[in-house]
């Protein structure tokens, strides 16, 4: 068989693989055409590599009238150009050729028996056969191969284009979907889409139809937000082809579309709507054949966009000219629908965040504004509260005096003797007068310390003996009531001694001592103890009371606050008792807590830290002023914002700040206060800082007070600025940096600190 194969036996030529293989093709649609049989190496797989080689494949078709062996060798012979694309092939028609190659192959002992009945029909049918066949074969493998090349390059660019052009629409659909994705403006990702979707259809026009809110199409509850003139709706976005073809977004004809979904299955599933040729349309209005007259449409689809499960409107492509749409046009507007639906519903999602964003802006902005001005309302409130109470509390002094002190006169002296009943009646004036003092007092107490003008009279004074004192006031009350009166002190004859305002702290204890008793039935019992903790005066008073239930201990502090009701009251008082001996005891710097059971007792605590005596200079400069405190800071600010960030920070850091807005009396408020560090703004209204750090260096009383100024950050580096605080301990620019403002601080109080 090598022999008979020989390629000096049989004329061969090298052609390209693409080549022989539309030889394949043109040799099997011969054999179709003809009713023959064909076979190839497959067919005899055993005996190939054996009998053909170097042959490697092998066509064989036999009809009745013609026969044909194609047969290839891809690797060329030594000397030819090796490549890939090209290959060995030679063509056999002779009938007695082909004959001899099926006889060897049938008579090889490998040859499956399966395979043999195929092969025998082969070689009868290429008995007796004419020899001419072979060269009707080459004329029928010519036109065979004409027809074929022809129809495969009209199909090959038919695919081709269709290929093209669904890359192309896919690409589309790709950046349609990015622009979605990317923007939130819905008239230009329409605008845009209409204009590149009919060039990708190659259509003459393509529209956005968009429905009226309300209109009802069949099957479908339309959504849309815009009001137009036509009672269905209009086309909104546009794109034509040419000038030749007619604009119809101003046309209001609606019955062109009504006819046209009653064509398809309009169930809102998406499915566009086709229409080969318009004039085809069976029952067709004349005003719906006029309209398509004069928008020249001979071929429309129609693609419905649907949101939330209603018509929001469709999507129109319309032909000049007869068309079928192919299934791959109507995918593509389908899936264009679907993704404008999902852009318009973003739209619509962001409109409505934005109309709910800017009315809760607006809610916010009036609900700050009227806090504003309930503030500035509660402002004003309280401080005409405090000049009244300031007032009046003057006004109803001065004959509270009279009525006090001549009660008590004719209870000493009269003009001739006093009846039982006009000495209880003079004994009642007179303690009524005194309550009604005393009330006056805590009320006048109370506004001087809300409006800042309460100072403490610093003295140094025995713990022990003040609070033995403040028993003894109450010793003759205890005694009637038969209430067992006690004190407690474990100090120690060192911790005996203490500094601070004696007066205020006996006026928080006679405070709480006075409740106590109120508040304790008769036989029951009242203890005062005393200790230190370090620095810290600790004073405890212990009833046996009617104790204070859990729920009204948040109101315990509170200005006229009653915890009875005022229906069933039993005990005297106006509530501002506790308010005022927590405001005293936070004056000091000091705590005031409570523990309580109900029908057991109460025991409250106080917290006074030590204070400090004024030095000996300052002594001799004050009456009664207040020693330097460690930690205690004057601000000297007239910029609320500023004044109220410097405040926070500091009292968040567990400093006392004191802020002064009037820079005229800063000396005098410095020299009265004797805090560790003055914080100052060289640029006050109406008075030059570095002025004023000047005048606290000149002054004896304040000259040892470390100063921090606070500056312009243009300034903070100037040579000139040196000179002009030269006084100053620290420099601080704006804005205020919190770090270096509490590091200054802190570095300003440890040097001032003994």
């Amino acid at each position: 068989m090598a022999r008979f194969l020989d390629t000096a036996a049989i004329a061969d030529r090298p052609l390209s693989t693409e080549t022989y293989h539309a030889l394949q093709r043109v040799l099997v649609k011969t054999g179709e055409a003809q009713g023959g049989h064909w076979v190839t190496e497959a067919s005899c797989e055993p005996v190939v590599q054996e009998l053909i080689a170097p042959w490697q494949t092998f066509t064989l078709v036999v009809t009745d009238t013609v026969q044909g062996l194609l047969i290839q060798r891809p690797r060329p012979e030594a000397g030819a150009i090796a490549t890939d694309v090209l290959c060995w092939v030679a063509l056999v028609s002779d009938p007695q050729t082909i004959a001899t190659f099926a006889d060897i192959l049938l008579a090889h002992p490998a040859m499956q028996p399966a395979m043999q009945p195929e092969w025998r029909a082969v070689r009868q049918r290429l008995s007796d056969r004419d020899p001419q066949s072979s060269g009707r074969l080459t004329l029928d493998l010519l036109v065979t191969a004409l027809e074929v090349s022809k129809g495969d390059r009209q199909e090959a660019r038919a695919t081709e284009t269709s290929l093209a052009q669904q890359v192309e629409q896919n690409l589309l659909l790709s950046q349609v979907i990015n622009k979605i994705r990317q923007s939130l403006d819905l008239a230009e990702i329409l605008a845009t889409t209409v204009a590149e979707v009919r060039q990708s259809l190659n259509a003459d026009r393509l529209l956005i139809y968009q429905f009226k809110a309300g209109t009802v199409q069949p099957s479908l509850a339309v959504a849309s937000t815009d009001t137009l003139p036509s009672p269905l709706g209009q086309s909104r976005y546009e794109s034509l082809s040419s000038s030749h073809v007619p604009a119809v977004i101003d046309f209001h004809e609606t019955d062109w579309l009504d006819v046209s979904l009653e064509q398809g299955d309009a169930d809102c599933q998406g499915r566009p709507i086709a229409i080969a040729d318009v004039t085809q349309l069976e029952g067709a209005p004349p005003k719906v054949v006029n309209f398509f007259q004069k928008a020249r449409v001979r071929s429309q689809v129609i693609a419905p966009i649907g949101v939330q499960g209603k018509l929001w409107g469709v999507l129109v492509a319309h032909q000049c000219v007869p068309r079928d749409w192919s299934s791959q046009d109507l995918t593509f507007l389908q899936h264009i629908a679907e993704h404008l639906a999902i852009a318009i519903r973003q739209a619509e999602l962001y409109h409505q965040l934005q109309t709910q964003a800017q009315s809760l802006e607006s809610c916010v902005i009036e609900r700050t504004q009227n806090l504003r001005d309930a503030l500035a309302a509660a402002q004003a409130a309280n401080l005409a509260k405090s000049e009244f109470l300031t007032t009046m509390s003057h006004e109803l002094r001065t004959p509270l005096t009279c009525i006090i002190g001549m009660s008590a006169t004719l209870l000493r002296w009269s003009f001739g003797d006093l009846s039982p009943r006009q000495r209880d009646y003079l004994n009642t004036i007179h303690t009524s007068g005194e309550r009604l003092l005393t009330l006056i007092n805590d009320i006048l107490e109370v506004a001087k310390i809300e409006a800042g003008r309460t100072v403490l009279e610093i003295s140094s004074f025995s713990l022990n003996t003040l609070a033995q004192h403040c028993l003894e006031s109450f010793r003759e009350q205890a005694r009637d009531r038969e209430i067992d009166l006690n004190f407690e002190s474990t100090l120690l004859p060192a911790q005996d001694a203490f500094v601070g305002d004696p007066r205020r702290i006996q006026q928080v204890l006679n405070n709480l001592l006075s409740n106590a008793l109120k508040f304790t039935d008769h036989k029951g019992r009242v203890t005062l103890r005393v200790r230190r903790d370090g620095q810290t005066a600790v004073f405890q008073i212990e009833d046996t009371g009617i104790g204070i239930h859990e729920s009204h201990l948040p109101l315990l502090f509170e200005k006229f606050q009653q915890l009875e009701d005022s229906r069933r009251r039993q005990y005297q008082g106006t509530g501002l008792g506790l308010a005022l001996t927590k405001q005293l005891v936070e004056l000091h710097g000091g705590t005031i807590s409570v523990n309580s059971r109900l029908d057991v007792g109460s025991v409250f605590t106080v917290r006074l830290p030590a204070q400090r005596l004024p030095s000996d200079a300052a002594a001799i400069a004050l009456d009664n002023g207040l020693e330097p405190i460690p930690g205690r800071i004057v601000l000297v600010e007239d910029h609320e914002d500023t004044a109220g960030i410097i405040c926070d920070l500091l009292t968040a850091a567990d400093y006392q700040v004191i802020w002064v807005i009037e820079g005229s009396r800063v000396v005098e408020q410095v020299a009265l206060l004797q805090p560790t560090v003055v914080i100052i703004n060289l640029h006050l209204s109406g008075v030059e800082g570095r002025h004023v750090i000047q005048s606290l260096r000149d002054s004896l009383v304040t000259n040892h007070v470390k100063i921090l100024a606070i500056t312009a950050a243009h300034e903070a580096d100037a040579e000139a600025l040196s000179s002009e605080v030269l006084s100053a301990d620290a420099i601080l620019s704006h804005p205020i940096n919190p770090e270096q403002l509490l590091e200054q601080v802190n570095a300003l109080i440890a040097i001032a600190t003994p």
